[in-house]
Order: C-alpha cells, then sequence, then structure tokens
C-alpha cells in the first residue's frame, strides 16, 4: 500500500492563477453558508500549494514557505530555508514511503531559480549542476528535475526544457532535452510520478523513451499523469488513459473544465482516481484491474473518496472552488483515521491547504 499519492501541474499554475483573478472574489452566500454549516478554523497554510509529500515520519508542504507536520497530526510549522533563499514552491521524495531523500525547489525573491537542495534533518545541501528548475516530481528512487535551458524573450518566445533524475545522493543525469516550447505551441513538459513523465504531447518512460503514441493517446493535450506499479494514467479536460504495461484504453469524464492534477486512490476498499479541477474534484471508479470503469462526483456512493454523509457540505464549498493539486496520505495521519485527504485550493478568498479526515472529522476545512 502506498503511504502518500498526489500529483499536481507546475507550468498550469499561470494560467489558472490568472483565470481565478479575471473571475473576482468568492460570493457571500457561498461563505456564508459554510460557516453556517462547519466553523472554519484559521488557516495556517495560505497560498498555492502545488506539492505535499511523507519523509521521515512528518508530512512536508510548501507555498513559498516551507511547513512540516511532525508525525502526521498537530500544527504546521515552518522549516527554515536554505540561506539566500527567499521562497521553497515545491518539495519531492525519492520514496513514497518516506524513507529516502527529500529535495526542495527554492526560488529567490522575484520567484527567479535559486537552487535544489536535499534536505539533511537539520540542514539544506545544495544540487550541484542544478540550475534554471521549475519543477522537482516524486519518483521511484530518484525525483525528476525539469529545467529550462533557454529562452528567447522575442515574440515567439521560444523556450528549450530539459528533464533529468536525481539520485539521493544529489548527483544529476539528464534523461531527455531538445523540448522546444513557443507561444503558438509546441512541447513542454508538465508532470511525473515513478518511472514515467509526461510533456502535454507524449508520455515518457524515466529512460525517455516514448511509450505513447497518436494513435492510442490524444497528444495534444496531455494535462496530468498518475502511477501505480505497471498502471499508468493519464489525462486531460475530456479523458483518462490508462496504460497496463501493453495496451492503452480510453475513458471519457465528466470533470468540470481544465483538468489539473491526477491521483491514484487505493485504501479502505476504494479504488478510484482524483481528479483536481476548475470546480473542485471529480472521481473516476476503478475495475479491479485498475481499468475506469465510471465517473461520479464526490460522495455520490460508498466508493468516493468521502463519505456519502459529506456530499452536502462538499458540494457547498470544495465544488465551487479550483483545486490545483490532490493528496491521499495514509502514512502519517492522526489517530482513529485510516487516511487524510488534502487538496491545494486556489481563491482569492479561501486558497491555501484544507483537509478531510477519514474517520474523525468527515468535512471539508483550512488545515
Amino acid at each position: 500500500m502506498k503511504h502518500l499519492q498526489g500529483k499536481t501541474i507546475q507550468t498550469l499554475f499561470i494560467a489558472a492563477a490568472l483565470a481565478v483573478l479575471a473571475s473576482g472574489c468568492s460570493e457571500d452566500p457561498i461563505f456564508s453558508a459554510v460557516e453556517a454549516e462547519v466553523e472554519l478554523k484559521d488557516p495556517s497554510v495560505l497560498g498555492t500549494v502545488l506539492s505535499l509529500v511523507s519523509h521521515d515520519g512528518s508530512l512536508y508542504t510548501a507555498n513559498g514557505n516551507l511547513y512540516r507536520r511532525t508525525g502526521g497530526s498537530g500544527d504546521w510549522r515552518k522549516v527554515s530555508l536554505p540561506s539566500g533563499a527567499s521562497r521553497c514552491s515545491q518539495v519531492a521524495t525519492t520514496t513514497e514511503d518516506g524513507t529516502g531523500s527529500m529535495f526542495g525547489l527554492f526560488q529567490n525573491s522575484d520567484w527567479s531559480f535559486h537552487s535544489i537542495q536535499r534536505y539533511t534533518g537539520t540542514g539544506w545541501e545544495p544540487v550541484t549542476g542544478a540550475t534554471n528548475g521549475f519543477a522537482i516530481k516524486n519518483g521511484s528512487g530518484f525525483i525528476f528535475f525539469f529545467r529550462e535551458d533557454s529562452m528567447d524573450d522575442s515574440e515567439g518566445a521560444r523556450i528549450i526544457q530539459s528533464a533529468h533524475r536525481i539520485a539521493p545522493d544529489g548527483t544529476m543525469k539528464e534523461i531527455l532535452s531538445g523540448l522546444e516550447y513557443y507561444k503558438s505551441g509546441g512541447e513542454r513538459l508538465l508532470d511525473a510520478e515513478g518511472d514515467y513523465f509526461i510533456t502535454n504531447r507524449a508520455v515518457y518512460t524515466v529512460s525517455g523513451t516514448v511509450i505513447s503514441n497518436t494513435t492510442d493517446v490524444n497528444t495534444t493535450s496531455l494535462t496530468a499523469l498518475a502511477v501505480n506499479g505497471s498502471d499508468v494514467y493519464v489525462a486531460n479536460s475530456g479523458y483518462v488513459w490508462h496504460f497496463n504495461g501493453s495496451v492503452w484504453t480510453r475513458f471519457s469524464h465528466d470533470a468540470d473544465g481544465p483538468v489539473y492534477g491526477l491521483t491514484y486512490m487505493e485504501v479502505a476498499g476504494k479504488r478510484l482516481l482524483l481528479l483536481p479541477c476548475s470546480e473542485g474534484y471529480g472521481e473516476v471508479l476503478l475495475d479491479d484491474s485498475g481499468r475506469p470503469e465510471a465517473y461520479q462526483e464526490p460522495g455520490k456512493s460508498a466508493a468516493s473518496s468521502i463519505s456519502t454523509s459529506a456530499r452536502s457540505q462538499y458540494s457547498s464549498t470544495m465544488d465551487d472552488w479550483l483545486l490545483l493539486s490532490a493528496f491521499v496520505v495514509t502514512d502519517p495521519v492522526p489517530a482513529g483515521n485510516q487516511y487524510v485527504l488534502y487538496v491545494g485550493v486556489m481563491d482569492p478568498l479561501e486558497d491555501g491547504l484544507w483537509g478531510y479526515y477519514s474517520d474523525t472529522r468527515k468535512e471539508w476545512n483550512r488545515e
């Protein structure tokens, strides 16, 4: 059983931010209805949450600051950043069970790249040769590192990207280079997990080999990836594709608007995919072989990620907000719970990290 599963998309953040800002603030009636139903906590993790990982018995998440939740319960407390760094935008680990190495992507005060560094438990060690990075992702015995190698600031805005892997000891190896992206199109790095990564056009193995083609997958609009062993899932705003190691199958989903992430969930007899999107998140139920078989909204049935009794509260809160990320944590969690769901909300009033506890707090609330 995996201890923590979660996906999010770094490169869609700017577009999502513009969409939210253009929409204005949440309407007061919605907010009032939420408070009448559930007393909202004072938020401890505000802002854009793109990653959450388990490491050495604690949870870590980043939103510019870096936070730790010791033992998976209690308060979220800030962790000191490396010397000279002003922001931590993402964290990633080499193993999902929390026993591997954890790395942070750090930025200067103007959001420009500062460094990739490995956490020692008491401080940070920089990764030699890591420059101009824009994303790090969890891998299988390593982390993925996405880099912007060059940019032409002319009207065409030509960007060259490359993908790398960083070992637990901090050594780095190139996987793929020379990806070109323009304002008018091209191929750009988006997401990674386990032994796979994706661009908007293709699904790759960690060796840089393409396993998708135009016959299998719509290779012009991919946005998200999730991996469970030999099962690989990719998604866009209309479909989820499943690869079982030899065959691709396609499934149509009804998640609202753009899909910003994809998260595999298998716990408490539930087996499904979570699709954070522009209005809450959707669920794709999986059969015993891992193939998508049905779509539903959260709380619709006992197979959901939340209880049926929590459906109304979800509909009056999360369903109205853009979600950038979703994470399923089974260890560490507060005593009495089988799992905790965390999501990154992007909203002018309610942004930040929100959580749902499987047994002790069957409702969504701020962290």
